[in-house]
């Protein structure tokens, strides 16, 4: 094998496990990117069908696996148990709901019954065991960001109308190959505090690149004019602020390229988004009690009459569809007949009491509460020991999962 040869093979290994493993975690990785008509929004059965591919192969990497017996720390985590304590609820919650067919196997248009949430639980099982060293995890980290950089060049390109690039939704407002705009945001909101942080510990023209590929996701979600998630956005990024001034004092004082470097992107961000505006439909950015608003106010009005009738393990899975239409209140026609027909609160909190009750509300609570004192709990530890890299990802992922916290309040998953 020549020297390019082992460069490449050493780039390409993820685990430390077999081919199948590597080969499946890219595949999975580079989902959001794949350019393919029928796996698009507003039928997501395509998608659903490849990613359930995925999962199999991935776990058929992890039988493979011959190192799979020295890595048990994981069953001491207490984040593994959780998650599984959450999937249980669900799981019962969607056997005895209003309709556990529809639990289990969704919809055509969602696709996300409760065997895609076992795939889910499988495939982050598979991950924990297979990807054991900090420098594995940086690298999938870092695809997921390029992934993300990608996505907001191609979500510019649709906005421009450039000629081979395939444009999935007839609206103004950008989703990139993920075929919606609020869906894309979420992903962006992922991506875009990952290559904060490799933009931060990275030294020379590599971070130029991530600094590049900062700026395409910051205007793609700004295209996306998904209010609920660049609201998210401006909380997070305005933590994750603090956290990069308190963790990176010295540098601030001894690198003045970086206050360079931030302020020319902020004036080439303001400027290129400013060009983009006429071509954009944003105005929905600035106008809050419109029809949106009316439909959400009305949505959650319903939702928590519906949640009283089945408080403790709610409806099931994919099931809020009965609530909404048992408990129809009128005015939603008004809008739009497209309106009428709800499946999901746009609300974290009532979707959950919708589908798993209060039970499955207070565990999914635990689990968020949980992670983010254990990101915080090692923020500090690694700012007691000097370890400021240590410490700034901890912060861009407490930064990430406030940011995703926040968006999941307006809109869904």
């Amino acid at each position: 094998m020549t020297n390019r040869m082992k460069k490449v093979w050493a780039w390409f290994k993820l685990t430390d496990s077999n081919l199948v493993a590597d080969l499946f975690i890219w595949l999975v990785l580079l989902t959001p990117l794949i350019l393919y008509i029928y796996i698009y929004q507003p039928f997501s059965f395509g998608r659903y069908f490849i990613f359930m591919f995925m999962v199999a192969g991935l776990v058929l990497g992890l039988l493979l696996s011959q190192s799979i017996k020295l890595y048990y720390r994981w069953w001491r985590e207490p984040t593994f148990w959780v998650v599984s304590l959450w999937l249980l609820v669900a799981l019962i919650s969607a056997s005895i709901g209003v309709n556990p067919f529809r639990s289990w196997w969704g919809t055509i248009s969602r696709s996300t019954g409760m065997f895609f949430f076992v795939a889910i639980w499988l495939m982050g099982g598979s991950l924990l065991m297979l990807v054991n060293r900090k420098a594995d995890w940086l690298k999938i980290f870092s695809v997921m960001s390029w992934v993300g950089g990608i996505s907001g060049l191609y979500a510019i390109l649709q906005l421009l109308k450039i000629p081979g690039i395939y444009i999935i939704s007839s609206s103004e407002r950008v989703s990139a190959l993920i075929g919606n705009p609020i869906f894309f945001a979420q992903l962006l909101l992922f991506t875009i505090f990952l290559t904060l942080y490799f933009w931060w510990s990275s030294i020379g023209k590599i971070r130029w690149y991530y600094l590049a590929s900062l700026l395409l996701q910051l205007i793609a979600l700004v295209l996306t004019a998904s209010r609920g998630p660049l609201l998210a956005l401006v909380i997070a990024g305005l933590v994750w602020l603090v956290g990069w001034w308190q963790i990176s004092k010295s540098r601030l004082k001894l690198d003045g390229r970086i206050w360079v470097g931030g302020g020319a992107g902020v004036v080439l961000l303001t400027t290129i988004i400013y060009f983009l505006l006429p071509k954009a439909s944003l105005t929905r950015l600035f106008v809050i009690f419109n029809d949106s608003f009316t439909t959400r106010f009305i949505t959650w009005q319903t939702a928590w009459l519906a949640i009283q009738d089945r408080p403790i393990l709610g409806y099931g899975n994919e099931n809020a569809w009965y609530a909404f239409t048992h408990f129809y209140r009128p005015g939603l026609a008004n809008i739009s007949f497209s309106e009428t027909i709800v499946d999901r609160a746009h609300n974290f909190v009532l979707d959950q009491l919708l589908v798993n009750g209060w039970i499955g509300l207070v565990v999914a609570l635990v689990l968020l509460g949980y992670l983010g004192w254990s990101l915080w709990k090692h923020v500090k530890k690694s700012i007691h020991h000097n370890n400021s890299a240590e410490a700034m990802m901890g912060w861009s992922l407490l930064a990430m999962l406030l940011a995703y916290f926040l968006a999941d309040l307006t809109t869904f998953d």
